[in-house]
């Protein structure tokens, strides 16, 4: 009977060490074990950039006449590039009936100098826009009750808000006026010609007028000839320069061809010969 609380207490040993295999395995049971996987976890939204604040468009200015810039420096011996080899000098007589009655270096109402403003072979060549940029006589500016009308008119041809349409001073060029210029220096009507720079050139039935936005003085008002030259067939090349004032010097020389016909003398092709320097 006294051996009886040893065996108890081996009985009891054993069974504890029991237990603690059982709760051991327990916790290694990946079936018992909480797994957190990756996908388990909420993808956070991610964070949208702010959007960049609308930029207005500017409004396209219509430049003035563009400034010859590609040229180069004139020299006397630019214009012998066009004029042939037979001819003889002109008199000066007939340098002062070009000078005075034909071209002019002091009245901007003759409207011969506004076809040396730009570069053509023949005479359907010629720059619309330049060619008229200032009108057809020194009155060439649209009334004001025409502006709202016109400035629609623009608006709508280039497509954007009348409010986003930059407002320069306005020339008028009636239907017949130009009719008359054309006619009266080339022999030409505006159909006839291909129709250079009249994309800037707006069109209003309402007055039977063309209209040009201006933001600044145009060239060749000032026109001086420097020399002249007559071919066996009659026409006549002419040298000159041309001024934005009259008391500046000379700033760009060029050289034109005319042909004598029943109406006149009619301009047949002109071209920039290049900078003068003084």
């Amino acid at each position: 009977m006294k051996s009886m609380p040893a065996i108890l207490l081996a009985v009891l040993f054993l069974l504890l060490a029991g237990c603690g295999n059982n709760s051991r395995d327990s916790a290694e049971d990946p079936e018992d074990s909480i797994m957190i996987t990756v996908t388990d976890v909420p993808t956070p939204e991610p964070t949208p950039e702010p959007s960049p604040a609308p930029t207005e468009e500017p409004v396209v200015l219509i430049s003035p006449i563009p400034r010859p810039s590609p040229l180069g420096t004139w020299t006397p011996e630019a214009a012998q590039r066009w004029i042939p080899e037979d001819v003889q000098a002109l008199s000066d007589e007939d340098m002062a009936y070009f000078q005075t009655e034909y071209f002019s270096g002091t009245d901007r109402s003759v409207t011969a100098n506004r076809f040396l403003a730009s570069d053509y072979d023949c005479p359907e060549d010629v720059d619309l826009r330049q060619l008229f940029y200032e009108g057809t006589t020194v009155e060439n500016q649209a009334p004001e009750h025409e502006h709202e009308t016109v400035y629609t008119a623009i608006a709508d041809a280039r497509g954007i808000p009348l409010e986003e349409l930059w407002r320069g001073d306005l020339t008028k060029i009636t239907s017949a006026d130009a009719e008359a210029v054309l006619m009266r220096y080339m022999g030409l009507k505006i159909a006839e010609t291909n129709g250079v720079g009249s994309d800037l050139m707006y069109y209003v039935p309402e007055y039977d007028a063309y209209y040009l936005m201006i933001n600044d003085m145009s060239l060749c008002q000032w026109v001086t000839l420097t020399a002249g030259w007559q071919e066996e067939n009659g026409d006549v090349w002419l040298e000159y320069g041309y001024s934005d004032f009259p008391e500046e010097p000379l700033r760009i020389m060029g050289i034109v061809r005319l042909t004598e016909t029943e109406s006149g003398w009619m301009i047949r092709e002109n071209h920039r010969l290049g900078y003068f320097e003084a």
